[in-house]
């Protein structure tokens, strides 16, 4: 029996459950807020910013593990994306030149570049071809109906103006400051658990395109340096961005927003300037400024007990971890498949099912989610996880540049195709990266500005903010 199932919120997670949900059968109705309809061209989605999704308007390469999932689970979808002129980057071929031998061919290390934008228009154009979806845009969901039994249980969902939806299945999609706990917490009912653990950045990104005849950005230039990174990345259709990354509350930074301050940080940068020449590129955007919140984890159950049924959660409403990571699109996608495969597995619409899915879907998130809830909060100092393994990420990105086993698992990592604990943890990989630390191996310094020597580049005039 099919199950009448509404999702709360039209970004990836929610438009990926509600397109794999509909194409087993169920009834799914995605409840999104946003006003505007989506362009109808892909030429105008490139440049279309969700009100709802503010990260749009900065860099996304998605890791390998979105492109795995979306191969196994939606290859409609990710031939739309090539058609869509997505790039893929082969991340073997964006080898270091310091390791001492070359790497073994990995198919699985192929990661897409794309505006965000592009990404959920294309998305979103297979859910409103789904014939057992239905998208309402422009309405907002303002609570939840609930039954009063010793553990509640979710039967619908209510809309501005007095509508109910009736569901079997409530899936939260409404994001990191999504209103479900709320709305459970004001009719009275468990609320999920919430781990918090401070991680936020800001990012200041900026987009360019390629000028006709001229060569595209294949691979991601940048990386960490001192005090802030600074990233090229290539995108779709000839487009690329430049985005800054600093620690949250790092106020010398705030002169990036100007956009000719930010252009000539951007040039210092080792193999930036060429690209941002004008006979190159143009400038397709201004500044966009991110702040993240922190890092943040939310479970549906107690000691092993539902806390209530009849609403899951996938996105950033179960796991929200710092945008520099580009840990949110895959985790959505991978909440999502693991939702659906739940449901699969408890397709009834009694309680009992929603008890074994609540469970159930608890479990996944145990198993494949929250260790990058605690991996995040451990790269950004906040967090234990990357201190009691017996190697650190410093240590490891040390090591991946200069042997090819390491470089393989570290990319690996970075994609989300494996765990943090089956590399930080591996006796394999640990002994090879602990032979290049101790031979006081170190890299050639880049001619990167330091810290204050940035600083001290956008400390310069201001000339006309473009």
């Amino acid at each position: 029996m099919p199950l009448q199932v509404v999702v709360v919120g039209g970004g990836i997670g929610g438009l990926t459950t509600a397109l794999l949900l509909g194409r087993r059968g169920h009834r799914v109705v995605v409840v999104e807020q946003e006003p505007v309809a989506a362009p109808a061209a892909l030429e105008d989605a490139r440049w279309w910013w969700r009100s709802g999704a503010p990260q749009a308007a900065h860099a996304h390469v998605f890791p390998a593990r979105c492109r795995e999932l979306l191969a196994a689970e939606a290859p409609d979808v990710l031939a739309a994306l090539h058609r869509a002129d997505v790039t893929e980057v082969r991340l073997t071929r964006q080898a270091p030149d310091t390791l001492t031998g070359p790497v073994g061919h990995d198919a699985r290390l192929v990661t897409l570049a794309a505006r965000r934008s592009v990404f959920e228009w294309v998305l979103r154009r297979a859910v409103l071809a789904e014939r057992g979806v239905t998208l309402l845009s422009g309405l907002s969901a303002v609570g939840l109906t609930l039954d009063r039994a010793e553990i509640p249980q979710v039967t619908g969902v209510r809309l501005t103006g007095g509508q109910n939806l009736r569901a079997d299945l409530v899936v939260d999609a409404a994001g990191r400051r999504s209103p479900v706990p709320g709305w459970l917490a004001a009719a009275g009912a468990p609320v999920p658990v919430t781990d918090e653990l401070p991680g936020g950045v800001t990012s200041h990104s900026r987009f360019y395109e390629v000028r006709n005849g001229r060569p595209r950005p294949t691979g991601v230039l940048g990386g960490a340096y001192d005090g802030y990174t600074c990233r090229l990345v290539p995108a779709d259709a000839g487009a690329f961005a430049v985005t800054f990354e600093v620690p949250e509350g790092e106020r010398a930074f705030d002169d990036l927003v100007d956009g000719r301050t930010f252009d000539r940080a951007a040039a210092a940068v080792p193999g930036f300037a060429e690209w941002l020449d004008p006979g190159t590129s143009r400038r397709s955007t201004r500044v966009a400024r991110l702040t993240s919140a922190d890092n943040r984890l939310q479970r549906m159950t107690r000691d092993g007990r539902p806390l209530l049924v009849g609403v899951l959660s996938v996105g950033d409403a179960v796991c929200a971890t710092s945008p520099g990571l580009g840990h949110g699109v895959a985790l959505a996608l991978l909440s999502a498949v693991r939702l659906v495969q739940v449901t699969d597995a408890h397709p009834g619409v009694g309680r009992s099912d929603a008890e074994a899915r609540t469970l159930a879907m608890d479990a996944a998130i145990t198993a494949e989610i929250a260790p990058w809830f605690h991996d995040a909060a451990g790269r950004t100092g906040s967090g234990t996880a990357a201190t009691h393994t017996p190697l650190s990420y410093p240590e490891l990105a040390l090591a991946a540049q200069r042997d090819p086993e390491v470089w393989a698992a570290y990319t690996r990592l970075q994609n989300m195709l494996v765990l943090p604990a089956a590399v930080l943890g591996d006796p394999e990989i640990v002994a090879k990266a602990r032979a290049v630390l101790a031979s006081g191996w170190q890299p050639q310094p880049d001619d990167v500005p330091s810290h204050d020597e940035l600083v001290a580049l956008l400390a310069e005039p201001r000339l006309v903010t473009v």
